[in-house]
């Protein structure tokens, strides 16, 4: 099995579902924040998400309004399939999606006229 993991995004507008592979997600109202929420009471890089073994961890990085996970203010915290991080007034929800291994097909390659 594998899995497949996401962060919505909600409370700055349209829903944004973005999906979550090795690289760290940064989350603020700076530009070079990877998530960009907009809104006063977040700081300029405000959090991140990011993979450590087979988990994904949320981290406060020092924020003047604190990261809370499911409102509980955190420091650092395991994700988990449903949880919900809130940042402000924004409101993230982690998604995780074990799939099964697909079994395989060989599929003969297509003959070429010469």
């Amino acid at each position: 099995m594998y899995e497949t993991a996401f962060l919505e995004v909600r409370g700055v507008g349209a829903i944004q579902g973005i999906e979550l592979g090795s690289e760290e997600i940064t989350i603020g109202r700076s530009p070079e924040a990877t998530i960009q929420l907009p809104l006063k009471n977040i700081s300029r890089i405000h959090a991140r998400v990011y993979r450590m073994d087979e988990e994904y961890l949320v981290e406060d990085l020092d924020s003047t309004n604190g990261t809370y996970l499911n409102n509980v203010r955190i420091v650092r915290s395991v994700l988990r399939d449903n949880d919900q991080i809130e940042i402000g007034e924004a409101r993230l929800l982690f998604l995780e999606k074990k799939l099964r291994d697909m079994p395989t097909v060989n599929v003969p390659p297509k003959a070429t006229d010469s």
